[in-house]
Order: structure tokens, then sequence, then C-alpha cells
């Protein structure tokens, strides 16, 4: 993949997840109401706290690769990954 198809990746994630957090109201989104099994009931609040924590860990290991392949991300990502 290329930068500007990661790029247009990114910014479609960006979108899709902006319009499924608009569809619901501030307090449906702190309802428990999501089932994940296991007995795991958890607010469509709290699945977004886990993707954004998710994704935050995936942009360290990320980081991690590009120092092991000696690949320069830019200031920008120095100063909000590390």
């Amino acid at each position: 993949m290329t930068t500007p198809s990661l790029q247009r990746w990114f910014a479609a994630q960006d979108v899709a997840m902006k319009d499924a957090l608009d569809r619901f109201s501030d307090d449906e989104l702190r309802e428990e109401r999501i089932d994940r099994g296991g007995g795991f009931i958890a607010s469509p609040f709290v699945q977004h706290e886990i993707y954004r924590e998710a994704v935050y860990i995936f942009y360290g290991r990320l980081s991690v690769y590009l120092r092991a392949l000696e690949r320069d991300a830019g200031p920008t990502w120095a100063a909000w990954v590390g």
C-alpha cells in the first residue's frame, strides 16, 4: 500500500466511525446494551474506548516496526506517538 492509499483508507475509517457514533444520542452511548458474550456487557461508549485503546496499541507497535526498518515517520508522528 502506498502512503496516499493508506491516508484515504484511514480517512474512510474516520468517517465510518463518526457516522456510527452520530447514530446515538449521548444517553444511548452510555446505556449498557452490547453483550459481547461471556457475561461482558458494555455500552457503545465503552466499546469506543476499547477500540481507541486498540488503535493506540497498534500505533505503538507500528512505531517499533518503523524504527526497526530505520524509517522516519516524521515530526508529527514523533510528537503524537513517540
